[in-house]
C-alpha cells in the first residue's frame, strides 16, 4: 500500500490516479482525505457534489463508483433520515474512520460491505474560555 501525503490529485478514471506532477498510479482503491471543503475532481461528475461535499452512499463509496471512498468533512451521506447529511463533527468522523477500513478490506476480499450507522453521542463546544456548552442527546 502506498500513502501519499500533501499531493494534489488531478484525475482518477477507476484504473489510474494521476497527481499534479503527472505521476500516474494504477489502482482500484482510493482513500481521499482533505480539508473542510471538497473540491471538484476530474473524473467525478458535478452531480457527485452537493454544497462542495462529495455525495456518498451508506458504505462511504462515492456515488456511482465501486472503489472510491470519501469520509470526513468532504463527504455527505444523504438519506431520508438525514436530508442534509451528517454534521461535520468529530464524533461522526471517528465513527466513519472505524467503518472505512473494514469496508475497504471487505471490498478487496469481495465480501459484503457494512452500512454506516451513526450513533449521536451529543455535542460539546466552548463559547468562551470557561463557558462550555453541552448537548447530550442519547445518554
Amino acid at each position: 500500500m502506498n500513502v501519499n501525503l500533501n499531493v494534489k490529485v488531478v484525475s482518477y478514471d477507476e484504473t489510474y490516479l494521476t497527481l499534479a506532477d503527472e505521476t500516474p498510479f494504477k489502482t482500484d482503491t482510493v482513500i481521499w482525505t482533505a480539508g473542510v471543503k471538497g473540491n471538484p475532481i476530474n473524473g467525478l461528475t458535478e452531480e457527485t457534489f452537493v454544497g462542495n461535499r462529495i455525495v456518498i452512499n451508506e458504505f462511504n463509496q462515492v456515488l456511482n463508483t465501486r472503489s472510491i471512498f470519501a469520509i470526513r468533512d468532504v463527504a455527505s451521506y444523504i438519506s431520508k433520515e438525514n436530508p442534509k447529511g451528517f454534521p461535520m463533527l468529530a464524533t461522526v468522523e471517528q465513527q466513519y474512520g472505524k467503518q472505512l477500513p473494514n469496508n475497504s478490506i471487505n471490498l478487496i476480499k469481495e465480501k459484503a460491505l457494512q452500512s454506516f450507522a451513526y450513533k449521536d453521542k451529543g455535542t460539546m463546544a466552548t463559547t468562551d474560555r470557561r463557558k462550555p456548552v453541552v448537548n447530550l442527546t442519547n445518554w
